[in-house]
């Protein structure tokens, strides 16, 4: 039976996000999730690279244009009531 790669993604994106909930219940890593991310530029409607740092610890958010770039571009502040969903469609 061959695999269908969507499932896979999806897979992934479910193992991933185990890994991540395993994680912050037991209080490992400060800086757990950091990584590229691809965010869409509203005027030229092409996909640029950010750099991301998200915080458990405070539900911060950071992203940057770049890996070592010291600037912080902008913050996202997230709470208890905040939900966040990977698409099965895009999650590379």
């Amino acid at each position: 039976m061959a695999s269908n790669g969507a499932s896979t993604r999806a897979g992934d994106a479910e193992n991933s996000l185990e890994k991540i909930k395993r994680q912050l219940a037991t209080g490992s890593g400060r800086n757990l999730l950091q990584g590229p991310l691809l965010k869409r530029s509203e005027t030229l409607r092409k996909w640029n690279e950010r750099w991301v740092i998200l915080d458990p610890t405070t539900g911060r958010m950071e992203y940057k244009i770049r890996r070592n770039e010291p600037a912080v571009k902008g913050t996202i502040i997230f709470d208890a009531n905040s939900t966040i969903t990977i698409s099965p469609v895009n999650f590379q």
